[in-house]
C-alpha cells in the first residue's frame, strides 16, 4: 500500500513526534509498504513565534496537490496542525479524500501559556481541525478520555515503541563524581544527546526524572525503562499511562519523593516491561487504524 504522511515536525528537530514518524516510516517500509513524507525539508520556513526551534513551512496548496497526486496514495495521514497539516487537510476536503490525523501535542495549553489566548479557543481550533478526520490517533487512554470530554470524536488508541536494542542496560557510568561536584553536587549538563551517546547516558543513570506535566506520552519514559532505569514522574496523563507505578517507576507530586522511592525499584523489571513495546507493533497498529478509518469512510459515503 502507498501511505502519504504530512508532518510539520521533522529533522533537525529532536522530539517525540519526529522520533515516532522516523521509526514508523522505517517500519512501514519493512512491512512492504511505500511511504511518502511531506515535511518542512522541502520548503522555506519561518520560526514559530515564541518557539523558534519549530519551523513553519511556507507551503503553497498547489504543491500539496502535486505531491499527493503524483504519489497516488491509498491512505493519507496528517500528523500535525501546522502549515503543512493545514494545507494537506484543505486538499483532502476539496478532493473528497478521507484522511486520518493524530494528536501529539497539547497546543491549547502551550498557546494559552505563551499568549493571551483562552484555553477554550485552543480546543475549539482542535475540534475544527480534527472534525473531518476519519480517525484521530491518540497515544494513551487518559488522553483519549480528556479529548473526548473536550468534544473530539472518532478517537483511536495508538501506542508508541522503543528501540530495545539501542536502549538497554549497560556496564557504563558516564557521570563521574568529580565532574558533578563542580557546580551542583548532583547534576551535570550534557547538552543534546542522540544515538549511542544518549543510550549510554540513560544506562548511566540511577533514576530518570521526567518533570513534564504536559507531554501526551513521553517516549523517553520507554527509553529509560528499556535501559533498566526506573522513572520518577508526576501522576499525570502520559506517565500514569506508560509507567507502572511501584514497578518500573514511582509517580508523585513531589519529584524528589518520587526519585528517592524509584531508587529502590528492580532495574530488571523496568527492562522487562519495556520489552513489551516495539516500533514494529506501533507501525502495525497505525496501519490498522488507517485502514479501518478509510473503510468506514467509504462505507458512509452515499451511493
Amino acid at each position: 500500500m502507498r501511505i502519504f504522511i504530512a508532518t510539520d515536525a521533522w529533522r533537525p528537530q529532536i522530539n517525540g513526534v519526529v522520533n515516532t514518524y522516523l521509526h514508523i516510516g522505517e517500519q512501514l517500509v519493512r512491512l512492504g509498504h511505500e511511504v511518502e513524507f511531506l515535511t518542512p525539508e522541502d520548503f522555506k520556513t519561518l520560526p514559530l513565534p515564541t518557539y523558534p526551534e519549530i519551523r513553519l513551512a511556507l507551503i503553497r496548496p498547489a504543491h500539496v496537490k502535486q505531491r499527493i497526486e503524483a504519489f497516488r496514495p491509498d491512505y493519507i495521514h496528517i500528523a500535525t496542525e501546522g502549515t503543512i497539516g493545514l494545507a494537506t487537510r484543505r486538499y483532502c476536503l476539496r478532493a473528497g479524500r478521507p484522511f486520518t490525523t493524530s494528536y501529539h501535542t497539547r497546543f491549547p495549553e502551550y498557546l494559552s501559556a505563551r499568549m493571551p489566548v483562552p484555553l477554550s479557543w485552543g480546543y475549539a481550533l482542535e475540534r475544527w481541525f480534527h472534525k473531518p478526520s476519519v480517525s484521530v490517533m491518540v497515544s494513551t487512554r487518559s488522553l483519549l478520555d480528556e479529548l473526548h470530554e473536550k468534544g473530539l470524536q472518532r478517537l483511536s488508541l495508538w501506542s508508541r515503541g522503543v528501540d530495545t536494542d539501542m536502549f538497554r542496560p549497560r556496564d557504563v557510568r558516564r557521570f563521574q563524581l568529580n565532574k558533578l561536584q563542580t557546580a551542583y553536587p548532583d547534576v551535570t549538563f550534557t547538552g543534546p544527546l542522540t544515538g549511542e551517546t544518549l543510550a549510554e547516558a540513560f544506562a548511566s543513570a540511577d533514576v530518570f526524572v521526567f518533570p513534564s506535566r504536559t507531554d501526551t506520552y513521553g517516549i523517553v519514559l520507554l527509553e529509560a525503562m528499556a535501559s533498566g532505569v526506573p522513572v520518577a514522574a508526576y501522576p499525570v496523563t502520559g506517565p500514569k499511562d506508560v509507567v507502572p507505578h511501584g514497578t518500573s517507576g514511582f509517580l508523585h507530586e513531589n519529584l524528589q519523593t518520587a526519585a528517592l522511592e524509584a531508587l529502590s525499584l528492580d532495574r530488571n523489571a523496568c527492562r522487562n516491561y519495556a520489552l513489551g513495546f516495539s516500533w514494529a507493533a506501533c507501525a502495525e497498529q497505525f496501519l490498522e487504524i488507517a485502514i479501518e478509518g478509510h473503510r468506514l469512510a467509504r462505507k458512509s459515503r452515499p451511493t
